[in-house]
């Protein structure tokens, strides 16, 4: 049997500091036993040690660990180290056509398997209400201004994602899209 511990952080995504696993690293997921890890840029360096990392990660529980990251686009680009810059929602939907989201999707979700990456937390699901003049944290990581509009591009985009058998989580609808300051940096009301 399960001690508590390990069965209630079987329930957390944590994340980690730096890009390998140091011993202190070790100590904290044996105590905690979490179900996932969220990586962000501080965790990628390269392709090849982040292809180590998650590997290690993996050794480093018995239990099956789920990794993830937040990979969206544009500036929210946490593999920039590894895949260079990744087009914006504006470069996607040029076009007019949901085929260039699901493609890109179908991209993101082959990068981030190469990896062994289970989920996305991505797309932005939320509305973007207040366009370029406030950034409210969303204002160029949200697939339109109408729940049709999200739903058309961003549903394109997890399609292709989940099709590569990356799972994504969409997120942020509603949310922070009726906000005018960023609640990453301060407190915030919609």
């Amino acid at each position: 049997m399960s001690k508590p511990s390990a069965q209630v952080g079987q329930h957390l995504f944590i994340g980690l500091a730096g890009t390998e696993l140091t011993p202190d690293d070790c100590r904290l997921l044996q105590a905690i036993r979490p179900g996932g890890i969220v990586l962000f840029a501080r965790n990628v360096e390269s392709a090849p040690q982040l292809r180590e990392l998650c590997r290690a990660l993996r050794q480093e529980l018995p239990s099956r660990l789920l990794i993830a990251i937040d990979q969206e686009q544009g500036r929210v680009n946490r593999l920039r180290n590894v895949i260079g810059e990744a087009p914006t929602i504006a470069d996607l939907k040029k076009s007019g056509n949901t085929q260039q989201a699901e493609n890109f999707g179908r991209k993101t979700g082959q990068c981030l398997q190469q990896f062994g990456i289970d989920i996305d937390f991505a797309p932005v699901f939320d509305l973007e209400l207040f366009g370029a003049e406030t950034d409210n944290g969303l204002c160029d990581r949200c697939w339109g201004q109408t729940a049709d509009e999200v739903t058309r591009w961003a549903g394109a985009f997890l399609d292709g994602l989940q099709h590569t058998g990356v799972l994504g989580c969409p997120k942020h609808f509603p949310g922070l899209g009726g906000a005018s300051l960023d609640s990453h940096e301060t407190a915030t009301a919609v």
